[in-house]
């Protein structure tokens, strides 16, 4: 029985773990979102709000547990900055990790920021 608590963690450890997840899956989506506000308006957006005003869009701009609303800052040019407040450290799973670009949501305990670029597309040449 030990080696299987020990195997798949405790349930507070499970827990924790399911905390996050909709946190990361949150912040993606912020992510995901902002891109496509920079493809369509050529810059970054002043507030998340913005964006989940959006016509057909669905965004979490708050903590799923405490309410909070997660972090966004424009850190000039085409770079900002997305953060959360996590209760797990994700960062002993990047070696174990099998998805693609899942490194790039890797955080620590606690508050965590996460720089991301986001480019309009350029328009080809003639």
């Amino acid at each position: 029985m030990f080696a299987a608590v020990w195997a798949i963690g405790s349930r507070t450890a499970q827990r924790e773990v399911c905390l996050d997840e909709p946190r990361v899956r949150d912040l993606s989506r912020i992510a995901r979102a902002v891109g496509a506000h920079v493809e369509q308006a050529g810059a970054l957006p002043v507030d998340p709000q913005v964006l989940a005003k959006q016509p057909g869009q669905r965004l979490s701009l708050g903590d799923p547990v405490g309410g909070q609303a997660y972090g966004y800052r424009r850190l000039g040019g085409d770079r900002c900055e997305l953060c959360g407040e996590f209760t797990t450290d994700t960062s002993d799973q990047l070696n174990g990790s099998t998805r693609r670009g899942a490194d790039d949501w890797l955080h620590g305990r606690g508050r965590h920021c996460f720089q991301r670029v986001s480019k309009a597309k350029q328009a080809p040449l003639p």
